[in-house]
């Protein structure tokens, strides 16, 4: 899935927990996770391995309940890697 874009993002957020899609900060409790591939451009499905070696796998980044709505469920899920 292409990662979504959009123009909400707070460049001045200090939180290290902070959505990957729009760049506003998350709670703990509201944090779903997203696999980024392809260097940031794509989102895995859930199912898809970690793979380690390739260098457009950038792993797993936190997103909040709001930009989550915009994710199918094939490709977020609510764990902490």
């Amino acid at each position: 899935m292409k990662m979504p874009t959009t123009t909400q993002v707070d460049t001045n957020n200090p939180d290290d927990h902070a959505c990957r899609i729009c760049g506003r900060g998350v709670s703990d409790a509201a944090t779903w996770w997203i696999h980024v591939v392809d260097g940031g451009a794509m989102i895995a499905p859930i199912f898809a391995p970690d793979d380690d070696d390739d260098p457009g796998d950038t792993g797993w980044h936190p997103i909040g309940s709001g930009c989550a709505l915009s994710i199918p469920k094939t490709h977020r899920k609510r764990w902490r890697p």
